[in-house]
């Protein structure tokens, strides 16, 4: 008998393979990884800065207030009042493209 097999979570197909990096696009997938019980190291989740203005005081595009923060920090984010796109809409184009074969926005069940 093998007791060293790792047996996968039912319901949600992985997000990302082993040894890559993936970017969560909402909070329906960031729900999906924790629920696979691998951690959130290896993932990113992209989230709205709501700050005007960067480091340098320079003005921020709202293109480049959305970027991927490590999603293991999402909770200290949210603190500081960052946020995760609610629709598909709300993500620039850039992130967008990443949504294509996933659903992380799924419609109400009518």
């Amino acid at each position: 008998m093998d007791t060293n097999k790792h047996e996968e979570k039912p319901g949600a197909p992985a997000l990302v393979a082993p040894g890559e990096r993936a970017v969560l696009l909402s909070h329906h997938e960031y729900r999906q990884a924790r629920s696979q019980g691998n951690g959130l190291q290896s993932y990113d989740i992209v989230m709205f800065n709501p700050e005007d203005i960067d480091a340098k005081g320079n003005p921020l595009k709202e293109e480049d207030r959305w970027q991927a923060v490590p999603a293991n920090k999402y909770m200290k984010h949210r603190a500081m009042e960052w946020r995760e796109a609610r629709s598909l809409d709300e993500l620039p184009e850039r992130w967008r493209v990443l949504a294509e074969g996933r659903e992380p926005f799924p419609t109400a069940a009518g």
